[in-house]
């Protein structure tokens, strides 16, 4: 049932349209329209000036490259004109990463063709090219280190070297969430790992202090098992009462407290991802309430993660809000 304060049901959070490439940051959105005119020089300006604020740049370097079309030529602009700045080679080596797996596809690796991988594994060499100038450039920088293990991944490297780029990006901000994240999926059993290692990885979370993002990881820990249940080992009536277990839900309120409930949480521009997670999760695990406060805490911001799982993620989560606000 709806939370209810003062014996009146709260209002119903706004509504969403679709999603937010900007992740409701408006210098985000002014920059992302400056880059769709080839306009990069504001955006070079915005990202030199998070230098030290290492969760504001791997916000914008994230929303600039995504959903870019192509390979536009401001990216090697940028490098030429700037080549020893260190955001320059990174948001190449990240668009580089992203249009890597524009030519591989989202779907399973028998579904991929030669001709894909191999142009795949190229623009992810090409990335890491990028990316390792960077980590050169700007030596206290986690970021190009973050899109190190995505790369690491990608190439199928193996989980010693996924873990030691994590390794390197907590060295240079301890508990680094972007970074774990993309762990947590080269740790997985779909890309070569297991549950088992997935899991350890996420319960290390615990060692960062209260309010650190990365708490979330149980979160997205238990969304991929349940994933696999659903896509790889085909059990549907497993995947229907992954969630209600109650060792899950008990994981996933925890993991809450101690991140985006928190009066410590480090309410960062990475946040709506750490909300649409947890509202999804809760969701799930048919914990309403819950549900209900990390959707009003999403604001009406949507962002891909975790609704693109479905050939269908607008919808999705609009019956996703309609069950929460119902509490049914």
């Amino acid at each position: 049932m709806a939370v209810k304060l003062f014996g009146r049901k709260p209002a119903a959070p706004p509504e969403i349209k679709g999603f937010d490439p900007a992740w409701g940051d408006e210098e985000a959105r002014t920059l992302r329209e400056a880059l769709a005119r080839g306009k990069w020089r504001e955006a070079h300006g915005a990202l030199e000036a998070t230098k030290g604020s290492w969760d504001d740049r791997q916000f914008l370097v994230e929303v600039l490259t995504d959903d870019l079309p192509g390979r536009p030529n401001w990216l090697d602009e940028w490098v030429e004109v700037y080549p020893q700045s260190a955001v320059a080679w990174t948001v190449r080596g990240a668009h580089g990463i992203k249009w890597g797996w524009t030519a591989r596809g989202a779907g399973k690796a028998e579904s991929v063709q030669d001709e894909s991988w191999q142009i795949f594994w190229s623009r992810l060499e090409a990335a890491e090219l990028d990316l390792y100038k960077a980590a050169e450039l700007e030596p206290d920088d986690p970021v190009p280190w973050a899109y190190l293990v995505i790369s690491a991944r990608g190439m199928e490297k193996g989980i010693p070297e996924i873990g030691e780029r994590l390794k390197q990006a907590h060295a240079r901000r301890p508990w680094h969430h972007f970074a774990f994240s993309q762990a947590l999926q080269g740790y997985a059993e779909k890309w070569g790992g297991s549950h088992e290692l997935m899991f350890d990885l996420a319960r290390q979370a615990a060692g960062a202090p209260d309010g650190a993002s990365v708490h979330a990881l149980v979160a997205e820990a238990h969304f991929e098992r349940w994933l696999y249940i659903l896509g790889w080992d085909k059990d549907d009536a497993g995947a229907d009462t992954y969630w209600l277990a109650p060792t899950v839900g008990e994981e996933l309120r925890a993991a809450a407290m101690r991140a985006v409930w928190s009066p410590r949480y480090e309410r960062s521009r990475l946040a709506p991802f750490d909300h649409n997670f947890f509202t999804y999760c809760f969701f799930s695990a048919k914990d309403w309430e819950s549900a209900r406060r990390e959707l009003e805490a999403m604001d009406g911001i949507l962002i891909r993660s975790p609704w693109s799982y479905s050939g269908k993620p607008i919808e999705l989560f609009r019956i996703v809000r309609e069950h929460i606000l119902k509490g049914k």
